[in-house]
Formats: structure tokens, sequence, C-alpha cells
């Protein structure tokens, strides 16, 4: 019956308080203070209240529900930014050799993908060929130097996905360029 109660309590808690690290929401922050707790509640109430779900948080740092609004609206507009950005990723000019002056770095994380000496326009074709998944976890993969991981994180998937889909398109551009 105890164990009900506690449930019970800790759900209640989730309801009323939302819980932060501090170092991963503020990777440079280096106060004492391990949690953040956005809640309406005063740090009192929160002690008489949640004492137990608390007291491993300590120490903390209270903050208003306004101020988890104004986040949460920062956060849903970076989100939006970012999936923007990825959308509209395009991997570099071709015109008058401008991969070779302003992007030399591209050319050496190409090495692994350019398994004979190939034409750049050539290569844009044969990367426009490849499915919409494939396309864009290569361009992101290989011209933005986001790693498998972090490609996972941004697309909700597993990183396995992610090594899964950058090797399809690999093999596929192989063909593509092998029949062009």
């Amino acid at each position: 019956m105890n164990n009900i109660i506690i449930s019970a309590l800790d759900e209640q808690f989730y309801i009323d308080c939302e819980v932060i690290e501090t170092k991963y929401e503020y990777p440079q922050y280096t106060g004492i203070e391990k949690w953040i707790i956005i809640t309406n509640l005063t740090e009192e109430e929160l002690n008489n209240k949640y004492a137990e779900q608390i007291a491993p948080l300590r120490p903390f740092i209270v903050l208003s529900r306004s101020f988890g609004e104004v986040r949460n609206a920062y956060r849903r507009n970076e989100k939006k930014h970012q999936m923007r950005a990825i959308r509209s990723v395009d991997i570099f000019s071709y015109e008058d050799g401008e991969i070779e002056t302003h992007h030399p770095e591209l050319l050496a994380r190409l090495k692994d993908l350019c398994w004979e000496l190939i034409e750049f326009d050539d290569l844009h074709k044969a990367i426009e060929l490849l499915p919409e998944t494939q396309k864009r976890r290569l361009k992101l993969y290989y011209f933005t130097g986001y790693t498998e991981k972090e490609i996972a994180i941004i697309e909700k998937c597993s990183s396995v996905a992610v090594h899964n889909s950058i090797d399809k398109a690999r093999n596929n551009l192989k063909k593509f360029l092998k029949r062009g």
C-alpha cells in the first residue's frame, strides 16, 4: 500500500515539476547546483509536499513555470530552424573550382567515398538520384560534419539506422557512378 502512495506522489511531483540536469542544459555552468526544478511551487512548498522526491536532487535551483514556457518556446524555435536547415542542405557549388578553393576539407571527407577519380558534377548528379533519406543523411554526414549519433538524435532514430542508410547511400553512389 505504501508503494502505491509513493508512486502516486512521484507521479504528482512530475506533473507539478519539470526537472532538468544543469550540465546538459547549460554545459558551461560551473555552479554547485546539479538540477533545475521548474514549477509554480515555492521552495518551501516543494519541501513540504515533495521532501522525498527532491532530497536526491539537492542542491537545486527553482525556476518558475513562466521561465519554463519561455525555455520551451525557445527550444521549439531552435528545433524548427535546425530542421529547416537540414531540409535545405545544399552540398556545395561546383562552379569555377569553388570546392577546391573554399572547401578543401570536403575533399578530404570524400576520399573514402571516391574510389576513383570522378567529376564533381557526376557526384552531384549521383547524389540527387539517392532516396531522400539516404541523400539527407549522406549530406549531413559528409558535408556538414554531423556524426552518425548526432544525425540519429536529430532524426529521432537509431545510430544503426543512420549508419546503414549512409552505407547504402555509398553503395548506391558506386553503382550510379560506375554506370555513368
